[in-house]
């Protein structure tokens, strides 16, 4: 028996296609105003905010048990930079600072030694860092009312 072969489509069939086609149409732009009635509401850090908080307490605890915290870059711009934690007052001794030394990519990020309480360089193991992140690219972390660590990565700290 030979195959059957479909015969021109009927106009109730061109009719549910261009019906789905208009749907699909209208849920991709209901979508897209969703997406950014969603982003210019939105309140607090957000992709691509120069400054971001997070919880003063909850850090030092994990920095002091586990070490400096590497908070990559999400926006790609090679900004990965470690938080740092050197005080005992949860107030006082915020540090922030870039993850790669100069204009390294990351494959090179710096590496927590905590033995040594430095930050190798895996590019180059003969190159350290301090603890505080002297030689590297520093921004302004200061902890605002209560609890709130503030990271401005617009201006660089002195």
């Amino acid at each position: 028996m030979p195959p059957v072969r479909p015969g021109p489509p009927t106009r109730s069939r061109l009719a549910a296609l261009a019906l789905a086609g208009v749907l699909g149409l209208a849920a991709l732009v209901l979508l897209l105003v969703f997406v950014v009635r969603l982003a210019s509401e939105s309140g607090g850090s957000v992709l691509g905010d120069e400054t971001f908080d997070v919880n003063a307490s909850t850090l030092a605890t994990q920095i002091q048990r586990d070490g400096p915290i590497l908070f990559p870059d999400l926006l790609g711009q090679g900004r990965d930079i470690y938080i740092q934690h050197l005080s005992e007052d949860r107030k006082e001794g915020w540090l922030a600072f870039r993850a790669t030394a100069g204009a390294a990519d990351r494959r090179c990020t710096l590496r927590w030694e905590p033995a040594e309480r430095l930050f190798r360089d895996p590019c180059d193991p003969a190159r350290t860092y301090p603890a505080d992140g002297t030689g590297l690219e520093q921004y302004r972390a200061s902890v605002q009312g209560s609890n709130k660590l503030v990271i401005d990565l617009r201006r660089t700290a002195p």
